[in-house]
């Protein structure tokens, strides 16, 4: 069973203000200038708005609309209401995002077909316990991606289940786009070899698979017959962020400022996974729409925050642009390996001691939200490179 909560950040506000039950709202990450769109209502989507777009231009197609400032430490906090009631049903509840998660009942003794009774019971005692203002769309299907794809079925606070004999049947009402996973530049790929719809997907070999498409040819060909294959790990091969400012500037220590708060959220999740890096790459747009890149493989492994960010200034003191305001910073960190393997020594065991540092600090940050404890020279940024939710997190 795949759950996927409606318009979540923007249910969540109208749970703040009832009163705004109905209208057109959307959650933006900040009010000044022309913010990009996070999530939108209903009502607004219904006039047209999109997750991606200006403000501006969200306006023009519904003068109505109102904004608000994205809350993500309000949304976690529903969120983790939301999971509590999904493991009422089951233990097995693997959360997707902060707005999504997939029940597995494989080992509850639950009737298969009963599993629709369970759906609206879910339903049920969410509004009732979490606000009756939050709904949500359930597919049930016999893997978690068939699931998935039947949530989208029937928006908003629909229910769909998916008999495995009836998959075709399934898959001729949809287009490449409705399965998950297929973006733009896969369905573009898929056009160029003659799939144009699930059903030529479904029905292409495997050995054409493989050859166009390597290893995720052999997944997507199991996929598309229903084989949980989800839990599957993948090797990661980097790790970033980005950040699209909210000022455009050309200013270094407001700059490098971002640069240290996205290290800081780099080395925390390189040390979540057990890994360290020693490629650093940076990525500059710039407001006239130029771009600058830079990469550097250094001698040591490292997933420690101070190393990080001295990595990433030395890459952006190259920056030969300097009097050109950026517009969007990226970071990424490859070259990925286990720490275990590669750690620099050093004089007196100062590694250890790091090491051990950084394991309280990301227990206190794990339980109480990232940055509650982080370099003073933070506090200097406070404002800046903020609490963001990552969609697909």
């Amino acid at each position: 069973m795949h759950i996927d909560m409606n318009s979540f950040f923007a249910t969540c506000e109208v749970f703040k203000n009832p009163l705004l039950k109905n209208a057109p709202i959307a959650v933006v990450p900040h009010l000044k200038g022309n913010p990009v769109i996070l999530a939108s209502s209903y009502p607004a989507k219904y006039c047209g708005v999109k997750t991606g777009m200006r403000y501006s231009q969200a306006k023009k197609l519904c003068p109505s609309l109102q904004i608000f400032l994205s809350d993500p430490k309000f949304y976690r906090n529903i969120s983790s209401k939301i999971m509590i009631v999904f493991k009422k049903f089951t233990p097995n509840v693997i959360p997707k995002s902060i707005d999504e998660a997939t029940l597995d009942f494989t080992n509850v003794s639950i009737k298969q077909n009963n599993l629709e009774k369970v759906a609206f019971d879910i339903k049920k005692i969410l509004k009732e316990r979490v606000g009756d203002c939050f709904t949500c769309s359930i597919g049930v299907a016999n893997s978690p991606f068939l699931a998935k794809v039947a949530s989208n079925k029937h928006k908003p606070d629909g229910f769909y289940y998916l008999n495995p004999k009836s998959l075709l049947n399934f898959y001729s009402g949809l287009k490449l786009s409705d399965l998950h996973g297929v973006g733009k530049k896969t369905e573009s790929k898929l056009n160029s070899l003659g799939i144009f719809t699930p059903i030529d997907f479904y029905n292409a070999s495997l050995q054409f698979l493989q050859f166009h498409f390597k290893t995720h040819g052999y997944y997507w060909y199991l996929r598309l017959r229903g084989y949980s294959i989800d839990n599957l790990t993948i090797p990661k091969k980097s790790l970033g962020h980005s950040y699209h400012l909210r000022y455009f500037s050309n200013n270094l220590n407001y700059l490098k400022g971002i640069i240290l708060k996205l290290s800081q959220k780099i080395g925390f999740r390189l040390r979540r996974h057990l890994l360290c890096a020693k490629t650093f790459y940076i990525y500059l747009k710039f407001v006239d729409g130029t771009k600058w890149t830079c990469r550097y493989t250094f001698t040591f492994y490292t997933n420690l925050d101070f190393e990080i960010y001295k990595n990433f200034i030395y890459i952006f003191n190259k920056n030969p642009y300097k009097n050109k305001k950026v517009k969007i910073l990226l970071l990424s960190a490859s070259s990925l390996s286990l720490n275990a393997y590669h750690k620099q020594k050093t004089l007196f065991g100062l590694d250890k001691k790091n090491q051990s540092f950084y394991k309280i600090l990301d227990s206190i940050n794990n339980k109480y939200g990232l940055f509650t404890l982080m370099p003073a020279k933070l506090l200097n940024y406070k404002n800046i490179a903020t609490d963001r939710i990552s969609f697909g997190r």
